[in-house]
């Protein structure tokens, strides 16, 4: 099961501006992490974005709505989020709220979102962003997920600006705070999907259908399979690694592919977000130049995502091949400028 922890995922203006938008938001009282249990204790809840649960379709993504995005101080944080762990469908973000005896419960997250997802290569996750500033470890609050046996899998304290990212079919808590705490436990809570597609077979599919195929003084596989390789160093979430391995299957304005493969075979193996991006690296024109200044007006995970890709795909081409150092430094300010 992945569980992932970042220390680094927010940038500080962005973190500090979240911390001072959640204490002062408008709280509700006796929301319940598991309202199927029969405790008075609950929490202080203020949503930012959601829907009813019997709502939620597969194409469900409340990042795009124009309300989402025009609150500058969380999407500045969504944004964040998206470059260091990942392209993510949003279901629902809100922020929580635990003073002294107030408590949660062990729960799995937004069933119905899991129910939907079931059986495909996507799976709802959900992010906790800590905002409590200077936390004391004796002030306790951790968030504890269980394994199947209902021990303890993995607890973390709510460390300022810690991420958590897990599966959420886990069942976890937000455990309460110690008497000795004088400050209130904040989190953000992002509920979203996420591409989860099986690279091996994926790799293997690729190979079967690229083995022989002839690109730039190698073979189309070699080359690809490179630029896969070569993201997977740089830490890129696997469903963009992929997308760099399948970048050019359709054929780009420099290379005459001679498969003929359609894009739903291609969503079946790397997922939807993944073909999306190979679609764009084969169909953009100007290729170098519409990614660079992004004149097609990407999203901006899209236009880093692609950004990377471009980069690694010149870079591996360049022993061969005569490529500018200029591209592909236009390409590194590119990426630089989505990082901090």
């Amino acid at each position: 099961m992945r569980i992932k922890v970042y220390d680094d995922a927010i940038e500080k203006q962005n973190l500090d501006a979240l911390s001072a938008y959640a204490k002062k938001a408008k709280y509700t009282f006796g929301w319940k992490s598991h309202k199927n249990k029969e405790y008075d204790q609950g929490h202080f809840n203020h949503i930012v974005i959601s829907m009813k649960k019997n709502e939620v379709e597969e194409d469900t993504d409340l990042s795009l709505v124009e309300t989402f995005k025009q609150n500058k101080v969380v999407y500045d944080v969504w944004k964040n989020i998206c470059i260091k762990s990942g392209k993510r469908q949003l279901v629902r973000a809100y922020f929580n709220l635990y003073s002294l005896g107030t408590e949660g419960y062990i729960h799995i997250d937004d069933p119905r979102a899991n129910e939907i997802v079931k059986n495909k290569d996507i799976i709802q996750e959900t992010s906790l962003i800590y905002l409590t500033p200077d936390w004391n470890p004796d002030w306790a609050g951790e968030t504890v997920i269980f394994d199947n046996n209902m021990d303890v899998l993995y607890a973390t304290l709510p460390k300022y600006g810690r991420v958590l990212q897990f599966n959420g079919k886990l069942k976890h808590v937000g455990r309460g705070i110690s008497r000795i705490c004088n400050q209130y436990r904040i989190v953000l809570a992002l509920k979203t999907y996420r591409d989860e597609p099986k690279a091996e077979k994926a790799i293997n599919f690729f190979r079967d259908l690229t083995a022989n195929v002839a690109h730039s003084r190698s073979t189309f596989f070699s080359h690809c399979f490179n630029i896969y390789n070569m993201l997977k160093e740089k830490g890129l979430e696997e469903n963009v690694c992929l997308a760099g391995l399948y970048h050019s299957i359709y054929g780009t304005e420099s290379f005459k592919t001679p498969l003929n493969i359609d894009r739903e075979t291609v969503r079946l193996f790397i997922g939807k977000y993944a073909e999306n991006l190979v679609y764009q690296f084969c169909t953009i024109r100007p290729r170098f130049k519409s990614i660079v200044s992004n004149t097609n007006g990407l999203d901006f995970i899209e236009h880093y995502h692609l950004g990377c890709i471009e980069e690694a795909n010149l870079i591996e081409q360049a022993p061969r091949i005569n490529i500018a150092p200029s591209k592909i430094d236009s390409l590194k300010e590119l990426i630089k400028s989505y990082q901090f």
